[in-house]
């Protein structure tokens, strides 16, 4: 793992070549084997330390830690559980149920991780795992069918409201940026910008700030169309102009803030080599070229758009990306009268 660690480092933003991924999925395939050899020898050992209980305790902890960095989920939840029935009272006990729920909600098994997340909570509520499974558990809660959102809000609220917790803390930092997500997937778009552009802020070195910088654009493109509707109305109303004026100006403070965080998202994107974009990285980088033309568009900057569109056109070539952005550069042309 150490040598591993160290070539990563020394190639983070270098695209690897084919031998070198080669490398990485062999020293992958090693590892695994290594932790799955010791896991099954710390079971080994416990079973013949029947008269030393800390030597047994810990060869079942050791196991169990194994059998997860080794990847194998099932086989570590199995050693947690028993850790769990026979070890209770022990110092590691909270961190083997915020462990045992780790490796149930990474099977998605969403039911077990609350359950152990909600005992860990009740029974050592001022642990560090406690503290460790605040966003965990709200994630899961978000994850239900249906989404538990009012659980997983007033989780994350909590943490980001407690005195004893500084913006230093990684619970802080975690729920911060977890609670900018939910309010934008509940449509609350003012909140969303709120929470995340102060999370964008205090941590610039984030790995997800593409994402929150889209989130925050996006929230503030649907924020100015909503106020379409309300225009529309307001258009009939000849008493109503001061009204759609600052209405309207409204709008245009929106459209042009997503746009610049458009622009923000896709640079933080591109700092990042093509290996090490996830595929939902790819798809928000993707809409981040069409939204921001979509802004000058919505806003009737049709020089502007056609250009921005053209750069999504020239990026994504023979896609639906660039099907899309084709429509809307022949509908700039028509808005500019170019009918040829």
């Amino acid at each position: 793992l150490e040598e591993l660690k160290s070539s990563q480092q020394s190639a983070q933003d270098v695209e690897p070549t084919e031998k070198e991924k080669q490398w990485l999925e062999q020293q992958h395939d090693r590892i695994t084997r290594h932790f799955e050899k010791a896991a099954e020898q710390y079971l080994r050992v416990a079973s013949l330390a029947s008269g030393d209980d800390a030597l047994y305790g810990d060869c079942l902890w050791q196991s169990a830690q194994c059998y997860d960095k080794a990847g194998k989920i099932d086989k570590a939840i199995e050693v947690w559980h028993r850790y769990i029935r026979e070890r209770e009272g022990e110092s590691r006990w909270p961190r083997a149920l915020f462990n045992v729920a780790q490796a149930h909600q990474s099977l998605r098994q969403m039911e077990d991780a609350i359950n152990f997340y909600e005992l860990l909570l009740r029974e050592h509520p001022k642990s560090l795992a406690a503290f460790d499974a605040m966003v965990p558990l709200a994630r899961c809660y978000l994850a239900e069918d249906p989404p538990e959102t009012e659980k997983a809000e007033q989780l994350l609220r909590a943490v980001r409201e407690d005195p004893t917790l500084t913006p230093r803390a990684p619970y802080f930092r975690d729920a911060l940026f977890a609670l900018g997500e939910l309010y934008y997937n509940s449509k609350k778009y003012a909140p969303a910008i709120n929470v995340l552009t102060e999370a964008i802020d205090r941590y610039g070195d984030d790995p997800q700030l593409g994402k929150s910088m889209f989130l925050v654009a996006d929230s503030y493109r649907k924020s100015g169309l909503a106020l379409d509707a309300t225009l529309q109305k307001l258009e009939q109303d000849p008493t109503a102009m001061i009204n759609l004026q600052k209405t309207s100006e409204q709008r245009r403070r929106y459209l042009e803030s997503a746009g610049q965080y458009f622009d923000r998202a896709i640079e933080a994107y591109m700092r990042l080599p093509e290996g090490r974009r996830s595929e939902l990285d790819r798809m928000y980088l993707r809409h981040c070229w069409l939204y921001r033309a979509d802004c000058s568009y919505d806003l009737g900057r049709y020089r502007k758009a056609a250009q921005l569109y053209e750069l999504a056109v020239l990026r994504y070539q023979l896609t639906p990306t660039a099907l899309a952005a084709f429509v809307q550069l022949v509908n700039c042309h028509l808005e500019m009268g170019n009918i040829g």
